[in-house]
Parts: C-alpha cells; sequence; structure tokens
C-alpha cells in the first residue's frame, strides 16, 4: 500500500462548537485541556453526552467540533456504512446534540483515543510544531489545504489491519474508501489521497517521541 485517503466534509454548516456550560464542566473536571481543548484519554469513559452550540440540523454526514480535540461525527446513515465494530475502535461512541435537544438520533460523536496515535499526519512544509503550553502535548499541523503534501510514515500505521484509523484525521485504506464509501456517494463526503513514506520530508525526526522531544528542546511551547 503506497498511500492512504483522509476523510473529509466539505459542507460549510458544521457542529459549531462543544457548549460552553459545557466545556467548562469538562475543564472543572480535567477531562479535557483548558488551552488546547484536548481530552485526556484517561477520561474518555467520564463523558456520556456532548452538546454543541448550534441552533440548526447540520446538513453534512460527518465533521468535528470546535473546541474539543479529537472528535468525529458521523451522521446515522455514514455510521450505518461503516459498522459499528470498525467505528467503536476509534475510541467512545457518545449522543449528540444540540442546546435545542435536537437530532440526538441523526449522528453519532466519537471521542477518539488519541493513544492509538494523535497528530501523525505530516506534511512537506508544515506549520511549525508546538507543544501545548499547559498540558504538554505535541500540536502539529501538516500545512492547508489537504493536499499530496501531506503524508504518513508506514511505521505509524495501525499494526493490526485496520482500515479505518485516526493519526489526527480520519484515515482509511483505498479498499474501504473505493468499495465501500465512494460508490455511496455520500453528500460533503470526500476523500484526500496521502502518501506513505518511510522517512519524514519536513526536517523533523522520524519517531513520534523524538519529535516531540526536539520541538521542547528548541522551546516552541504556545
Amino acid at each position: 500500500m503506497d498511500y492512504i485517503y483522509e476523510i473529509t466534509s466539505t459542507a460549510q454548516a458544521g457542529f459549531g462548537q462543544v457548549h460552553p456550560q459545557l466545556r467548562e464542566e469538562f475543564v472543572a473536571k480535567g477531562i479535557i485541556c483548558p488551552h488546547c481543548g484536548r481530552i485526556d484519554p484517561l477520561h474518555l469513559n467520564d463523558i456520556d453526552r456532548i452538546i454543541v452550540n448550534v441552533d440548526y440540523v447540520p446538513k453534512t454526514h460527518s465533521g468535528v467540533i470546535g473546541k474539543l480535540v479529537y472528535t468525529e461525527l458521523f451522521s446515522s446513515q455514514f455510521y450505518e456504512i461503516l459498522g459499528h465494530e470498525r467505528i467503536q475502535r476509534l475510541g467512545r461512541v457518545v449522543p449528540i446534540e444540540n442546546h435545542l435537544g435536537q437530532f440526538q438520533n441523526r449522528f453519532k460523536c466519537v471521542l477518539i483515543d488519541e493513544r492509538q496515535g494523535d497528530d501523525k499526519v505530516r506534511g512537506d512544509t508544515p506549520n511549525e510544531p508546538s507543544i501545548c503550553k499547559v498540558c504538554g502535548r505535541l500540536r502539529y499541523w501538516p500545512g492547508w489545504p489537504p493536499s499530496e503534501k501531506w503524508y504518513v510514515l508506514r511505521r505509524d500505521l495501525p499494526k493490526d489491519g485496520r482500515d479505518l484509523f485516526h493519526l489526527g484525521f480520519l484515515l482509511c485504506t483505498p479498499e474501504l474508501w473505493e468499495q465501500k464509501i465512494k460508490p455511496v456517494k455520500l453528500k460533503h463526503i470526500k476523500a484526500h489521497r496521502l502518501r506513505i513514506l518511510d522517512e519524514p520530508t519536513d526536517g523533523w525526526p522520524a519517531d513520534h517521541q523524538e519529535l516531540t522531544e526536539a520541538v521542547r528542546a528548541k522551546g516552541l511551547l504556545k
């Protein structure tokens, strides 16, 4: 396999941000970092639902939530296509609704377990990596927009053969995209092809821990 796909939504109307009161609750309980918004993977089971601050029903099959990293949302149709067994391996599946109590049954929210691989999609010319000044996690943005300048190192791919996984972005194998997702032609869902490389091209260490330590050694805290 020489490439994989990043699955994304082209819909302009998204899911907004996590509701401010709920975010305050998460911060107070130590569930998320108050600065970068990442969920502590040790607290995934402490979240039983997500409320967002929009007052409409999003017209998309996939998305993310602002101020809450990492999350992935799936419409009931997309969820059924991918299957519960495949999706639950990404993390914890919880209900989601807006502050009016709408669309509870139209979408599912997956709280990504970042221990399976966070921020491992890389780019030829990424934004300068940094370390969150509060929680100490690496923050790596591969550049924008998504293109074939993005890549994943072969060493960072799952070793268990799964065809849907999360390395900072939602990724899938060519077979899953081309044989199961693309033929359905879900509105607003598209995919970007990412290269699989053996060595990085961004000038940073290949090993994720060594990369984190190199960024920290440069004092790149934000």
